[in-house]
Parts: structure tokens; C-alpha cells; sequence
């Protein structure tokens, strides 16, 4: 239809730790993100987890290498602390970059 509008899904799995030798989960995660990828349209899956992860998961090798690869092909990451802040990823590279502070 003309006009219409197209709808995005996201599916969101929340994990609030996650260690690079947790490969079960990293392993769950990425079988559910191929998944969503070829059987639905305008769907992405984005994992939810505590904000004290950010540096884990780009300093710890094998973590930041599974979690790159799985992020090319269509992984949202979005962290969350107490305060209710958060900060949302689709692309690993920016997940080095500086995070804008918003007033």
C-alpha cells in the first residue's frame, strides 16, 4: 500500500552479566539472531544488558570479536544502568567512539 508506513520489530533479550567463557548463551544468542534474520522482515534482535559490560565487551577479545560479528549482521545492543540511562549500538565501531551526553 501506498503511504503505509513500514513497521519495525525488535526482539530484545535481556542478560545483566555476560562472560567471555559463557559461550552457551553467546551461542543461543547468535542461532536466535540468524533466526530472526531469515525468517522475518524488519525484525532485528537486540540484546539488553547492565552497562558494566561496556568495557568487557570491547576489551575482552573473544567477547568483542562474537559480539562484532553477530552486531554485522543485524545485532542491536543497548546498555542500561540504575540510573535508567542507557545507550543504544547498532554498529560496533561506535561503540569506541565517545557516547554524546544529552541535557
Amino acid at each position: 500500500m501506498k503511504g503505509r508506513e513500514d513497521i519495525e520489530t525488535i526482539v530484545a533479550v535481556f542478560r545483566s552479566k555476560i562472560t567471555h567463557y559463557n559461550l552457551n548463551f553467546l551461542g543461543i544468542l547468535e542461532s536466535l539472531l540468524y533466526d530472526i534474520v531469515d525468517n522475518y522482515e524488519n525484525t532485528n534482535l537486540m540484546l539488553v544488558t547492565d552497562s558494566l559490560l561496556y568495557i568487557p565487551i570491547i576489551k575482552i577479545e573473544e567477547l568483542s570479536v562474537i559480539i562484532e560479528n553477530m552486531m554485522k549482521d543485524g545485532l542491536y545492543v543497548l546498555f542500561l544502568n540504575h540510573r535508567f540511562a542507557y545507550a543504544l549500538f547498532d554498529h560496533f565501531e561506535n561503540l569506541t567512539k565517545p557516547i554524546p551526553v544529552q541535557d
